[in-house]
């Protein structure tokens, strides 16, 4: 029998190194230390290289790919473990590697990366394809040793100049970290509610670091135990890792660069889902709205104030009892026929499942314990928890699909496009929990995971063309690929803990996450300070922030419309809203870029800029895709704020102040705007101004060019709705190519796969730094509008808008898919 592992890990280079540990194991002669366990010899075979040593120990190295590797340590070398939770699948394609003996080390070498095994005492160490260039070493002043409670650590060096990312999102440290090195992180799941921070914990075992000399790697335990991670705190040379059991198998992923990793991790545990378009809309969200009136009538006043809007959620408060699943009376049947007006309306409708629990007074109660679908306490008796008490549900229950769906499928039915699954962590579970599929010291972290597979399962397998959204609280590695979304967590209304948002949003992404959503305003505490005002305050600078995160949401116990706070914060949000919702085109390109290689939506500068020494640790600011930056403000009665532009030339998004990167800038920052920088060379594809995602389609499109010499983007469209994408290809990527030679000649070739999702018209603005003289497209020269008015009037020609140095062109598509649009310019610089 494979004996019950606890294990610690010391890295120090931060890598690929961390400690396991044996509860029950190897004979006792065995566990002084492991520099006892020398290197006795080894085998390699299809991928998989083992390593004996003079005890039981064993060391297994597989080649996952040329810069990915499986390093799997077993105290009693049988290699015998239970499926992952979150990776894919663990058998892989063959890989191109060759095994050496090097005297001192075993070198196993690809394509892209060297492993060396250390031999005496045994230790490994990872250096690039040359076997020169060390990315992480061991730490040969402890190696790897066993402790006193017969725990294996290892240690390995933490390079002076490195620094660590994702590792999910923690509630632990005030305003928020990006950064992690310094500090210790609990990968423990579990609702905190403290002013300054997020609420909730999202426990992803997997980090990113910018190494040192060899560059960017990433490492993933594959562990759903309580983990431990002293990051450089107790030691600044060290970096540790420990947990309450599971086995020792991690993966080592070579970068250098983040958007690889991101890349390597992702294609280990899965793509993100590919959103439906309505999810990038703007959520309308309550606690809670109680008739069908009071929704008509947030609806309406957010329509009549011209603020899109695409989803309103209903909360908790809903069903007859917790949990049937049945509307409560005060409904008055009337659900699904108003499901069905709204959504002809563009208006779609989430649904809070009100926990994982049921009551025991609930009217399905009974037939949920006949058919054993609850957790127990290991002794028969069902467990209650959460905050409203209810028995929690048994998610690793084999029969969970086949008793819950006819349960829940009259709400999909109805029309419920979302699945708002609360309290996953799970809420106020029993330490003595224990489930069908194993104890809670190892189901707890995952919980949330299978939660949201049960609900995507049952969704795909009852509408397989329709893409599932869920939003849920907490989550572990894999859960990207089952169409879910993470939040905040009840969090206070203060701007300490909004601060906090940032760093929370940066990680989510950055541990391969890229669907994140909180509560804008804040959600706990009445209203900030006991006055509206001051709230209203709190709530415009929130939702300013929340226009540019992946999911646009306000939520709170109280009021949370844009238009409850008065004629300002009304403005605010419609601007900055409506702004969103033209960049969807934007937008919704960097989610497909995000479900083809996992690279965030939202990016800290770190994840663009990892070179750049001064952005290790900018968790203020971030790149909305890669070519916007946005710079909340986060602090009370604040007018004006430091922003840090990288590299590059940059201009104000809306005023279009030219900037030099490598500088930090005082920017002037008025309540009712955010500031916003688009980067010189960015190519900005909009949509025209819509109230919801289903108004209209994207034509005209519009193409906003910052020219600055050759730079290109990929335009994705498709239904917005359906797998038509993955099943018939059915999507269009419009590549956008921009030369600007010497100022002189600007030329934006625009060429479309397909005739699938392309516009009828478009509409192309240059943001010129010289006059423009002549302007032809395809080969046809344009005539000159006076006016702008004039320009507006016509289905073809240009205008020069010069108070703010933009050259307006428009034309028709006349059924081609490639157009090529030239601009020739006098070449006398403008300043402004």
């Amino acid at each position: 029998m494979q004996p019950r592992l606890s294990w610690i890990i010391c890295a120090a280079t931060l890598i690929g190194g961390m400690a396991f540990a044996a509860t029950a194991s190897p004979a006792a002669s065995e566990l002084a230390s492991i520099h006892q366990f020398d290197f006795n010899g080894y085998d390699s075979r299809d991928g998989m290289v083992t390593i004996s040593t003079n005890g039981a120990v064993k060391l297994r190295i597989n080649l996952v790919a040329d810069d990915v590797v499986r390093v799997w340590l077993d105290p009693v070398g049988q290699f015998n473990k239970q499926p992952s939770f979150a990776v894919l699948s663990e058998s892989w394609a063959p890989v191109e590697y060759s095994v050496t003996d090097q005297g001192g080390y075993l070198r196993i070498s690809t394509k892209k990366l060297a492993v060396r095994v250390q031999k005496k005492p045994l230790a490994v160490d990872f250096y690039r394809e040359d076997d020169r260039t060390p990315i992480s070493l061991d730490d040969r002043a402890r190696g790897m040793e066993w402790g006193e409670e017969k725990n294996l650590s290892i240690h390995r060096k933490l390079e002076s100049d490195e620094h660590i990312y994702g590792l999910g999102q923690d509630n632990t440290e005030f305003l928020g970290t990006l950064d992690r090195r310094g500090t210790v992180r609990e990968l423990w799941t579990g609702q905190r509610i403290n002013h300054g921070k997020v609420t909730a914990d999202v426990p992803i075992p997997f980090l990113l670091s910018t190494g040192g000399t060899g560059g960017g790697y990433g490492v993933f335990f594959d562990n759903s135990y309580h983990t431990t991670l002293d990051l450089g705190k107790s030691s600044n040379d060290v970096y540790s890792w420990h947990s309450a059991g599971g086995e020792a198998v991690y993966y080592f992923m070579y970068g250098p660069k983040f958007a690889h990793i991101v890349d390597r991790y992702t294609a280990l545990t899965g793509r993100p889902s590919l959103p439906n378009l309505w999810t990038l809309g703007y959520m309308q969200s309550k606690c809670a709205y109680y008739t069908w009136e009071e929704i008509d009538d947030v609806i309406k006043s957010l329509r009549t104030k011209q603020i899109p809007n695409d989803s309103l959620a209903i909360d908790f408060d809903w069903p007859e009892q917790l949990q049937n699943y049945r509307w409560a009376p005060r409904w008055n049947g009337e659900s699904p026929q108003r499901l069905s007006d709204y959504s002809k309306q563009g208006i779609k409708f989430m649904i809070s499942q009100s926990g994982p629990m049921i009551r025991k007074d609930s009217s399905n109660y009974q037939d949920g314990l006949r058919n054993s679908i609850f957790a127990t306490d290991g002794k028969g008796q069902t467990v209650t928890c959460g905050y409203y008490g209810g028995d929690l549900m048994d998610f690793t229950a084999p029969n969970m699909k086949d008793w819950l769906w006819p349960q829940i499928s009259h709400l999909h039915r109805d029309g419920i496009k979302g699945w708002w699954l609360d309290l996953t962590e799970p809420e106020g579970e029993p330490a003595g929990t224990v489930y069908q599929g194993g104890a809670a010291a190892r189901i707890h972290n995952v919980f949330s995971l299978l939660t949201s597979k049960t609900y995507h399962e049952m969704l795909t397998a009852a509408d397989p063309n329709t893409r599932v959204f869920i939003l849920t609280r907490t989550g572990f590695s894999g859960i990207q690929r089952y169409g879910a979304a993470i939040w905040t967590g009840d969090i206070y209304s203060d701007y300490e803990t909004f601060a906090a948002q940032v760093p929370a949003l940066l990680n989510s992404g950055l541990s391969g996450i890229p669907m994140w959503s909180n509560d804008s305003g804040g959600f706990l505490e009445g209203y900030y300070k006991n006055n509206l005002e001051s709230h209203g305050r709190l709530y415009q600078r929130w939702l300013q922030f929340s226009a540019f995160v992946p999911i646009a949401r306000a939520h709170h116990v109280g009021m949370a419309s844009p238009t409850d706070f008065g004629a300002e914060v009304e403005e605010s949000s419609r601007h900055y809203l409506q702004m969103r919702y033209r960049l969807l085109p934007y937008l919704y390109s960097y989610a497909w870029e995000s479900h083809v290689s996992g690279a965030p939506m939202i990016r800290p500068l770190i994840f663009e800029y990892q070179s750049d020494p001064k952005v290790v640790n900018i968790k203020d600011e971030f790149l909305f895709g890669s070519e916007i930056l946005v710079a909340p403000v986060l602090t009370e009665d604040t007018t004006s704020r430091s922003v840090y532009l990288p590299e590059g030339k940059w201009f104000g998004y809306e005023d279009g102040q030219e900037y030099t990167g490598g500088k930090f800038y005082d920017i002037a920052a008025p309540l009712q705007r955010i500031p916003l920088f688009v980067k010189s060379g960015a190519i900005i594809p909009m949509a025209p101004p819509m109230l919801s995602t289903d108004e209209k389609p994207w034509d005209p499109l519009t193409i906003d060019v910052y020219p600055d010499g050759e730079s290109s983007f990929v335009l994705y469209s498709d239904d917005g709705k359906t797998m038509s994408f993955e099943r018939d290809r059915g999507f269009t990527e419009t590549k956008m190519q921009s030369i600007l030679s010497d100022n002189k000649t600007e030329i934006l070739t625009i060429k479309s796969s397909n005739d699938k999702f392309v516009p009828q018209s478009y509409v192309v603005q240059f943001h010129l730094q010289s006059v423009p003289l002549k302007a032809i497209v395809n080969n046809q020269g344009l005539d000159f509008a006076p006016t702008m008015d004039d320009f507006n009037r016509s289905a073809k020609g240009a205008f020069w808008e010069a108070g703010m140095r933009v050259f307006y062109v428009k034309f028709n598509r006349e059924g081609a898919l490639t157009h090529q649009l030239q601009v020739d310019m006098n070449g006398n610089l403008l300043r402004k």
